[in-house]
């Protein structure tokens, strides 16, 4: 049997809406995971919960309002840019180095994979996340919960119990589970994994993913060529969107004599994105979809969803 912690309805302000290079929207996979490890590290610190220990995490959108404004006539949305107090700079004044652009708001719940903690320590692991989350971030969003509303629960599931996975799924819905498509790019001719680079085939991987995000609009036309209706279509069914989920190394591991912290190794990444999708709860089969892990090699630091 096997015990999930259940985080519901989460609202956080101001998470971090740039996920990657060119992608605005859903905060980056290694937000979410990163701040389930953070939790993870400081309930071991509780007293009686040393051996507390969190696998696997789903995440379900309940709902999200991006800080953007579009003026009148223009088709094109523009980010809501705060501007930050100034700061003195000897006679001076200018502004910050590092003013945080593309924020949203979302209303968030996480399902977590627990081991180490029997029956007569499941209260107690439920006060102290009721305690700690409250004054933590997550994807550099303000948690805005009060600890007497988080109505946190332990549900426990049977790897052949449907009943017990429908009720825990009763208790996010209505809701939207952030998935992984890749294999949509593997259909398409891409490469066959994150570590492995496609320079053989004529177009790369940049170019699926586009295609695959196309929209396309064709109009129907009558006996006297006028427009009577619009009709769009996509290359796949479901509501897809481009996610990053992770880093690939672009250069080995090592010290340079001018950086930040010499006690860790330095290495150059770049951001991997790859195909989501946005799936309603109800056509879900089992808890295993839902959940998102880590995988990392020599090169790759990644989060993954499936196993291809």
């Amino acid at each position: 049997m096997k015990k999930y912690l259940l985080l519901p309805h989460l609202k956080i302000h101001n998470a971090n809406a740039i996920s990657s290079n060119y992608i605005i929207g859903f905060p980056a996979l290694p937000a979410w995971l990163g701040g389930v490890h953070a939790l993870e590290r400081k309930i071991k610190c509780c007293a009686g919960l040393a051996e507390v220990s969190f696998g696997g995490t789903g995440i379900v959108v309940h709902g999200y309002k991006i800080h953007s404004h579009r003026l009148k006539g223009n088709p094109n949305y523009s980010l809501a840019i705060t501007a930050n107090p100034l700061k003195k700079k000897g006679k001076d004044f200018e502004r910050p180095p590092i003013i945080p652009e593309g924020r949203i708001d979302m209303d968030v719940s996480l399902v977590i994979d627990v081991t180490g903690v029997d029956v007569v320590q499941e209260s107690d692991l439920v006060a102290a996340v009721k305690q700690i989350l409250p004054v933590m971030r997550l994807a550099s969003g303000d948690i805005m919960n009060m600890s007497d509303t988080l109505n946190i629960t332990i549900h426990h599931i049977d790897d052949d119990e449907a009943k017990q996975y429908r009720e825990l799924v009763s208790e996010l819905m209505p809701g939207y589970a952030i998935l992984e498509r890749r294999e949509l790019l593997l259909e398409s001719g891409g490469a066959e994994d994150y570590d492995v680079i496609d320079a053989v085939n004529e177009h790369d991987a940049m170019d699926d993913l586009l295609n695959l995000l196309q929209v396309n609009e064709v109009a129907e036309l009558d006996d006297n060529k006028k427009i009577v209706k619009w009709s769009r279509s996509r290359s796949k069914a479901g509501w897809l969107v481009p996610i990053a989920v992770g880093y690939k190394a672009l250069s080995p591991a090592g010290k340079l004599s001018e950086q930040r912290d010499g006690s860790y190794e330095h290495q150059f990444a770049e951001s991997i994105v790859t195909i989501g999708e946005f799936k309603a709860l109800h056509r879900i089969r089992n808890i295993d979809e839902l959940m998102w892990h880590y995988k990392c090699t020599n090169n790759l630091y990644v989060c993954v969803n499936q196993n291809i």
